[in-house]
């Protein structure tokens, strides 16, 4: 989804580059469903404000994408 360039100098430093942009698109996709889950509670804060922490689960699912995005990035260094 995302297209990501590192710089030569970047490169040369990490052990698995493939892997490190791979890291990197996964944390935007999961920064990217995180700020879905924030939109939703937002419409719903003044359509239903009963309801705003209904999409919590949405951010929890973000949050994980975002954890394991980082975590391909930390061993890739």
């Amino acid at each position: 989804m995302w297209n990501v360039e590192l710089k030569p100098e970047v490169i040369k430093e990490l052990k698995d580059p493939d892997r490190f942009k791979k890291g990197i698109n996964t944390a935007f996709s999961g920064i990217l469903i995180v700020m879905t889950g924030v939109a939703f509670m937002f419409i719903l804060y003044f359509m239903k404000p009963d309801d705003v922490l209904r999409p919590v689960w949405i951010l929890l699912i973000g949050f994980a994408v975002v954890a394991w995005g980082e975590y391909l990035k930390f061993t890739a260094r």
